[in-house]
């Protein structure tokens, strides 16, 4: 056990030396970011520090509130909410479902790892395949976005949920792994969903908001294994009474978020004025057509 321990640690310790080298805490500062793509990001109003905010280490340099009156809008606890239920699916699908494969379906161990790492590889190309689509439904049409952002991330819960209860009632490998392929793409497709909806409410605060929210995230993904452990027994009526929980938690998520959810901008309610030198463009939906990212073909700039 004391090798494994001590090469765990080396793993983490080199993962984390690593970060400390090449990762940077903003675009001005990382080396991996041309000039190209920084324009990019300043005529979006990201990224790009003011010349005029003081530097920092010196005295008067203020770091800025966080935004608590984010908290006020249904729209926030949507996006909050709809991560959380999110994780809460996710993370059970990881942490148990190899137990099912062996313990219900009577599968090898090898077996089982085989049939999960099919639904990693679609979950990975899910989301690939998504997002130019849906982006160039936002591009076209900037009104859309909302409709959108509900329609997408609506759908994919309730695909999750229906995955989640056919779980339930499989008896055979082949129909299992069907639907765990099926809950792992609906889930690779929230990328266009509600994981985008931090910059669509705000672009100001998208860092503070995004990781206030995958927090409280995180405390439903770390309930779903405390829960599952609690509901499954080692008996099939175990299980699926946690297959039709986790369904039951998709499908509220896809009625708050189509509910509640928005992709208007936040920002100018909050009622703070961004720092100087970091307004953002009148009207970024038109302001994409005219600066496009270099990451990206010609025509699939982000909006």
């Amino acid at each position: 056990m004391a090798p494994r321990v001590r090469a765990l640690g080396v793993r983490v310790g080199g993962g984390r030396a690593g970060l400390a080298l090449c990762a940077s805490s903003a675009p001005e500062t990382c080396r991996w970011i041309g000039a190209e793509e920084r324009d990019y990001l300043r005529g979006h109003g990201l990224g790009v520090a003011s010349a005029a905010a003081p530097a920092k280490g010196k005295r008067g340099a203020r770091r800025a509130a966080f935004p608590w009156r984010l908290f006020r809008f249904r729209s926030a606890w949507a996006t909050i909410y709809a991560h959380a239920a999110f994780n809460f699916g996710r993370y059970f699908v990881y942490n148990s479902l190899l137990g099912f494969y062996v313990k219900i379906l009577g599968t090898t161990p090898v077996v089982a790892g085989q049939q999960v790492l099919l639904g990693q590889v679609a979950d990975t190309i899910g989301k690939f395949a998504f997002a130019p689509f849906v982006d160039r439904a936002i591009r076209v049409n900037p009104r859309s976005k909302t409709r959108v952002r509900k329609v997408v991330s609506g759908m994919a819960f309730l695909v999750f949920a229906l995955a989640m209860l056919g779980l339930a009632v499989a008896t055979s490998t082949a129909a299992a792994t069907a639907l765990l392929v099926a809950c792992k793409v609906a889930s690779s497709v929230h990328v266009c969903g509600f994981k985008s909806n931090y910059l669509d409410q705000t672009k100001r605060h998208a860092g503070a908001f995004s990781g206030a929210s995958n927090t409280l995230a995180t405390l439903a993904a770390t309930l779903s294994p405390l829960v599952g452990g609690a509901l499954l027994d080692g008996t099939r009526r175990g299980w699926v009474r946690m297959f039709v929980l986790v369904a039951l938690v998709n499908v509220s998520a896809a009625v708050l978020w189509v509910t509640l959810a928005s992709g208007d901008s936040l920002d100018d309610r909050l009622g703070d004025a961004p720092p100087p030198g970091r307004a953002p463009p009148p009207d970024r939906d038109r302001a994409a057509a005219a600066v496009r990212s270099p990451l990206l073909p010609r025509k699939t700039a982000l909006s």
